[in-house]
C-alpha cells in the first residue's frame, strides 16, 4: 500500500513538472490584433472631396474600445490609404494619417477626392494599410467604397461668356505691323451647366490669320455652347495690322535681261518703281555694277532696285545685261584685206590694225589681244608691201593716238607658209578674225 502510494506521488510529481516545462514565449508576445476604422460607403460626383474618419481601436476583448490597445504616442501607427482602380481617387498630403491613441479620442481625418476621370457608375474601393504601434502589433485593416454618381443638371439660361486676350505673340514686323500669319487667342467661361464640348483649360481658342491683310484685321472666335443648349455665336478680336506681301518692285528703261547693248547706242540709265498696297513704300534703294572694268564703258551691267514696306518686308528686283563695242568695230585695215585675199611673204613684219569708233569718237581705252593659226596651205601671188616696223612683244595691241587705230606688228619669222588667222579677242568678250596668205 505504502508503495503504490509512493508510486502515485511519483507519477503526479513528474506530471506537474512536465507542465512546468512547456514554453512560456506565447505568453510574453504580446501580440495584439487591433481593428482600424474608416466609416462608412458613401457616393460622390466626379471632382467632389470627402472625409475618411480614421480610428483605431483594441481588440473585442470585456472593456471597450481601449482593452488590448497597443498603441500610444511612444508606439504609433501610421494608416495610409489606397484607392482602386488606379488613378480614381486622389489624397491629402502623403495619403496616410498617424494615430497615437485608441478610440475616437484619438481618431484623426484624411481628406480625398474624386478624380474628373472617374465615370459615372464607377465603383472605388478605398482600403487601408497599417503599420507601426508596439512591437508584435497586428491589425485588422478596413475598406470602405465611393460609388460615382452624375452631377445633377442645373438649370442654365445664359450662353458661355468668351473674352479676348490676344495675339499669342507681338508684331514682329516695324511700326505695330505683323508680317507673318497671326494666331489670336480667346477665353471662354461657363459658370452654368458646362460646355458641350470638351475644352482644354483654360478654355483657349485659336485660329490663324493667313487670307485677310490690312491695318484693320480681326479674327473671330467661332461659336461657344453649353450643355444646356446656350450658344455665344462668337466675338470678333481686337484689329490688328498684318502686311503678308513684299513690296513689288519693277524694273523700267533698261535692257531685256541678259541682252547686248552696243556701246555706241549710249549706256542705258534704268530706273525703277515700288508700290505696297498694304502698308506703304517706307524706303527705297537702288545699286548700278560694272564688271570687269568700270573704266571702259563695256563689260556685264547688273542693276538692282529694292524697296522696304513700313511691315519692314524687303522686295527687289534685279536686272543684268552686257555692253559690247558691236558697230563701233568697223573691221581690220590695210595692209590686210577684209576679204581675206592678202598675201605678205613669210617672215615679214605684218601690221594688223582696226578702228573703234562711233559717231562721237574713237574710243581709246580698249584692251585687245591677238592670236594667230595657220588653217590652209595658201596660193598667190605677194600683192602686199613688207613692213619695216619692229615687231611687238606680247599678244597686247597697242593704240596709235595720231591715227586714232590700234595695232599690232605681227611678226610672221615664227611661221610657215600658207593661210593664216588672226583672231582679235577685245575685252567685252568679243572676237573678231581677219586672214592672209604667208608666202615664201
Amino acid at each position: 500500500m505504502r508503495t503504490m502510494l509512493r508510486g502515485k506521488l511519483t507519477l503526479l510529481f513528474m506530471s506537474f513538472a512536465l507542465v512546468l516545462a512547456i514554453p512560456t514565449v506565447a505568453l510574453g508576445d504580446n501580440v495584439q490584433t487591433n481593428d482600424v476604422d474608416t466609416g462608412a460607403n458613401t457616393s460622390k460626383e466626379p471632382g467632389q472631396s470627402g472625409t475618411a474618419n480614421v480610428r483605431i481601436v483594441g481588440t473585442n476583448s470585456p472593456g471597450g474600445d481601449f482593452a488590448g490597445c497597443n498603441v500610444s504616442t511612444t508606439n504609433p501607427a501610421t494608416v495610409s490609404f489606397s484607392g482602386s482602380p488606379s488613378g480614381k481617387v486622389t489624397f491629402d498630403g502623403s495619403g496616410s494619417v498617424q494615430i497615437t491613441e485608441c478610440g475616437s479620442s484619438g481618431a484623426k481625418q484624411l481628406g480625398y477626392q474624386v478624380s474628373s476621370s472617374a465615370q459615372p457608375g464607377d465603383v472605388i474601393t478605398v482600403s487601408t494599410s497599417t503599420t507601426g504601434g508596439a512591437t508584435g502589433s497586428k491589425y485588422s485593416e478596413d475598406s470602405f467604397t465611393i460609388s460615382v454618381t452624375s452631377p445633377p443638371v442645373p438649370s442654365d439660361t445664359t450662353a458661355p461668356v468668351i473674352t479676348d486676350v490676344g495675339p499669342t505673340y507681338g508684331p514682329d514686323g516695324s511700326n505695330d505691323w505683323y508680317k507673318s500669319a497671326v494666331t489670336n487667342q480667346f477665353r471662354a467661361a461657363d459658370a452654368g451647366s458646362g460646355f458641350a464640348s470638351p475644352l482644354t483649360n483654360p478654355y483657349t481658342f485659336t485660329q490663324s490669320s493667313g487670307a485677310d491683310e490690312g491695318s484693320a484685321v480681326k479674327i473671330n472666335s467661332g461659336p461657344v455652347s453649353d450643355v444646356a443648349g446656350n450658344t455665344n455665336p462668337g466675338i470678333d478680336s481686337t484689329a490688328f495690322k498684318i502686311d503678308l506681301s513684299d513690296p513689288v518692285v519693277n524694273i523700267t528703261n533698261a535692257p531685256a535681261e541678259d541682252a547686248k547693248v552696243g556701246i555706241c547706242n549710249g549706256i542705258p540709265s534704268p530706273s525703277y518703281t515700288a508700290n505696297d498696297v498694304i502698308s506703304g513704300v517706307a524706303t527705297e534703294s537702288d545699286a548700278f555694277t560694272l564688271q570687269p572694268n568700270a573704266n571702259s564703258g563695256v563689260g556685264t551691267y547688273t542693276y538692282r532696285a529694292e524697296a522696304t514696306d513700313n511691315a519692314g518686308r524687303s522686295g527687289s528686283a534685279t536686272r543684268s545685261y552686257s555692253v559690247v563695242y558691236g558697230g563701233a568695230y568697223g573691221g581690220v585695215l590695210q595692209p590686210i584685206n577684209a576679204n581675206g585675199t592678202s598675201n605678205f611673204k613669210l617672215g615679214s613684219t605684218v601690221p594688223v590694225k582696226f578702228k573703234l569708233e562711233c559717231s562721237s569718237g574713237s574710243i581709246a581705252n580698249a584692251v585687245a589681244h591677238i592670236s594667230v593659226k595657220k588653217v590652209a596651205g595658201g596660193s598667190g601671188e605677194i600683192n602686199e608691201n613688207i613692213s619695216t616696223s619692229a615687231p611687238h612683244d606680247g599678244t597686247q595691241f597697242r593704240y596709235d593716238a595720231t591715227n586714232q587705230q590700234y595695232i599690232f606688228n605681227l611678226s610672221t619669222k615664227p611661221l610657215s607658209a600658207g593661210q593664216h588667222e588672226v583672231t582679235i579677242a577685245l575685252n567685252d568678250g568679243t572676237t573678231r578674225t581677219a586672214s592672209f596668205d604667208l608666202r615664201k
